[in-house]
């Protein structure tokens, strides 16, 4: 069956300056309104072309072909059950093993050779900087390929432009990736999950668990503070 085109035109609608209204139309806000005539109260539903684009970054339920108002045949849905929990868009996108890194040989045996360095208890360094798009996602993952068989413990902090003002927060979500934190925990289940995890590393619990929960907003203070 040929795929339908996609489209929607965004304009004024009514009245002037902060008052103007945007009217939505066409076939995306349509479809839109008819999956969420099928959603149960507290529940996402997604057209095929929105899992397409989203699919590594949520775990879905299919729906199977669903009857539309509007459509002739029955199209494909599904339901948006969670986060994923990858830990980037990369990863996502590539829930597969890798593609072969074409192309990029001097930059990876100039990161092996680092390696080496470090093994032998030289510190070292390595900025991996460039345009969006050019590869360093996968330069990285593809060393990391490379060093499988040798022991290291891989640490990934990433930024993101929702939470620029909190300058810990890919510390933050380092340590709830860590934990296990899940969107369903109470804060009293986050901060057993997180003194549990340090407690284990080794970590002095009377002096690093109370501030972490903390920033983890898992402190049974904070937590009383932010229901009252």
């Amino acid at each position: 069956m040929a795929s339908r085109p996609v489209w929607w035109v965004v304009g004024d609608l009514t009245g002037e300056g902060a008052a103007k209204e945007q009217a939505v139309i066409g076939e995306t806000p349509n479809l839109a309104a008819r999956l969420q005539t099928l959603a149960k109260p507290g529940t996402v539903l997604i057209s095929e072309s929105t899992h397409r684009l989203t699919d590594g970054h949520f775990e879905y339920r299919g729906l199977g072909p669903v009857s539309l108002k509007g459509w002739v045949e029955p199209i494909p849905a599904w339901q948006v059950l969670r986060t994923s929990g990858v830990e980037s868009r990369f990863e996502a996108q590539h829930k597969t093993r890798l593609t072969p890194l074409i192309g990029r040989d001097e930059e990876i045996e100039l990161l092996l050779r680092r390696w080496q360095r470090c093994t032998h208890g030289e510190g070292c360094v390595v900025v991996l900087t460039g345009e969006p798009g050019i590869g360093k996602s996968h330069i990285a993952l593809a060393l990391e390929e490379r060093l499988q068989a040798e022991p290291h413990i891989t640490v990934r902090h990433f930024c993101s432009a929702h939470h620029t003002n909190s300058a810990l927060h890919p510390f933050i979500r380092q340590l709830e990736r860590v934990a296990r934190f899940e969107r369903s925990d109470s804060p009293a289940e986050k901060f057993a999950k997180l003194e549990t995890l340090l407690v284990r590393s080794g970590a002095d619990a009377d002096q690093v668990v109370s501030p972490l929960a903390t920033f983890c907003r898992c402190h049974p203070m904070t937590a009383t503070a932010c229901q009252s």
